[in-house]
């Protein structure tokens, strides 16, 4: 009985590791994960929106985006005190986002 224990114990460890590898690997980017190319212009997009545009210190506080007013701020993106290239990374997020 021993003897048959102690394979079938090896092969549920074998099998709950795989799984937890798999399991780790789905979802979206971690934070602190390496971005790249378009992912990371979106990402800082989204953070310029978060934190230069409405934050409640910020020149719309609580704007909550939706398709209609993306495309406001987006035409008032020149207005609002933004590096290039936070402006560039702000709009592509924008465009991305809401399909414009």
């Amino acid at each position: 009985m021993q003897t048959l224990l102690k394979p079938t114990l090896l092969a549920c460890v074998l099998t709950a590791s795989a799984f937890s590898s798999l399991v780790q690997a789905s979802g979206s980017s971690a934070v602190g994960s390496a971005k790249t190319g378009d992912s990371a212009i979106y990402g800082h997009g989204k953070r310029v929106f978060a934190v230069k545009v409405a934050c409640d210190s910020c020149s719309m506080p609580g704007l909550k985006l939706n398709k209609g007013n993306a495309e406001e701020l987006l035409q008032k993106i020149p207005e609002i005190k933004l590096s290039s290239e936070d402006a560039q990374a702000l709009s592509f997020y924008l465009k991305r986002r809401y399909k414009l």
